[in-house]
């Protein structure tokens, strides 16, 4: 099904690495930031020009797609389909449910690049982009060095997991990922400069996963709370409890629809198998795309491991990313039907980090130049000081 270098695609192409190429910019040199999207857009690009045959297609991608054709081919676009009653209708109905975000999003892509399978592919791509600058842009808030927070941008949009599922699949999960950095973001700022912006921005985030993830705000409120009870020193904590008791009371109803799913006697195992699965000398052809990933995965596991207890040590703020990981991981753990690599790529930005953070300590020299602004200027004041932050006397 591949079709050469079409014009279609070469034009999508580079309206797309442009667009990534901008957004990176704002953190990064203007060169460095063309190199990566000439680096992210050429895989997509090279894979649907020469490669592209479906065998490495999940299924949902082709429904996804199929939902945007059909919009397209009744007249709507991503504006009429909102504004006009019918059309709601419409996208809910193809869509069986209230998860109507990545069926618009085709629509986007399709009206802005054409009907082809590639253009919400190409758009994944770009908003891989945004999740980067807000990863480094949240790593900044938290105090960490200006080439820290660069290298850690690179090192996520040239990740393994990242460039896999984002350049050859069109699935959701990419949107999934870029909104949880998004919530996250919202968070961090909203307690590191009080404005009323960000608990806005969150809210708005919040509403746009009940159209595509509904229980992910679930488990982010769940890490918030786990966070504020564990880490803050502040007795206002406990005025958020009333807060998540009620969002609890409100979700319920829809846990309670995939409870019977749910194997608490097999977390331990689940722990082990969402965090190393496949194994990569039984990686399926379908999933060929996936050996090196995988590999990698296993090689940079152990170091993962050993950088998030880096972090968790040395960045209080970042502990809610860690405890965040440790939720998801828990739920999918207990859930036989979702214990897989693509559940685990919407946070691999922070197993990223992690394995970013370990190669960090391991270059000479700069064990203070990662932490310590962290240390010297905190993100807020509510959790206690560590002992190696606390000022010595006299």
């Amino acid at each position: 099904m591949f079709e050469g270098f079409t014009t279609d695609l070469v034009v999508l192409a580079f309206c797309a690495g442009g667009a990534s190429a901008l957004i990176a910019a704002r953190e990064l040199p203007l060169s460095l930031a063309l190199a990566l999207a000439a680096i992210r857009v050429s895989v997509p690009l090279i894979y649907f020009a020469a490669y592209f045959d479906g065998t490495w297609n999940v299924g949902d991608d082709f429904v996804y797609f199929a939902q945007g054709g059909e919009l397209l081919n009744c007249g709507y676009n991503p504006l009429s389909v909102l504004l006009h009653s019918d059309g709601w209708e419409y996208l809910h109905s193809l869509s069986q449910g209230h998860h109507v975000l990545y069926g618009w999003w085709n629509l986007l892509a399709m009206t802005l690049f054409g009907e082809h399978y590639y253009s919400p592919v190409f758009l994944n791509v770009v908003v891989t982009f945004v999740g980067g600058s807000l990863l480094a842009r949240t790593a900044r808030l938290l105090g960490f060095s200006h080439g820290y927070c660069l290298g850690l941008q690179v090192f996520w949009l040239l990740h393994w997991d990242l460039v896999a599922w984002s350049s050859l699949l069109n699935i959701k999960d990419v949107l999934v990922q870029t909104l949880t950095i998004a919530i996250l973001f919202c968070l961090v700022s909203y307690v590191h400069r009080r404005k009323l912006r960000y608990l806005v921005g969150f809210l708005m985030v919040a509403q746009l996963f009940w159209w595509i993830r509904f229980y992910v705000p679930v488990l982010v409120l769940t890490a918030v709370m786990l966070w504020m009870m564990t880490q803050w020193n502040d007795a206002r904590k406990y005025l958020f409890i009333p807060l998540g008791a009620m969002a609890y009371y409100l979700a319920l109803p829809m846990i309670t629809n995939v409870s019977d799913y749910w194997q608490f006697d097999e977390l331990l195992y689940g722990i082990v198998r969402f965090s190393l699965t496949p194994m990569p000398w039984k990686v399926e052809d379908v999933y060929g795309y996936l050996w090196l990933p995988t590999m990698l995965h296993w090689l940079s596991f152990i170091p993962a491991l050993v950088g998030g207890a880096y972090l968790w040590n040395e960045s209080r703020p970042a502990r809610l990313y860690l405890i965040y990981l440790a939720c998801l991981v828990a739920l999918y753990a207990v859930t036989e039907e979702l214990l897989g690599p693509r559940q685990r790529f919407q946070v691999a930005f922070v197993f990223a980090w992690a394995q970013f953070h370990f190669l960090w300590k391991m270059k000479p020299d700069v064990h203070a130049a990662a932490a310590p602004a962290a240390r010297r200027k905190p993100l807020a004041r509510p959790w206690p000081l560590l002992p190696h932050e606390r000022p010595a006397l006299g």
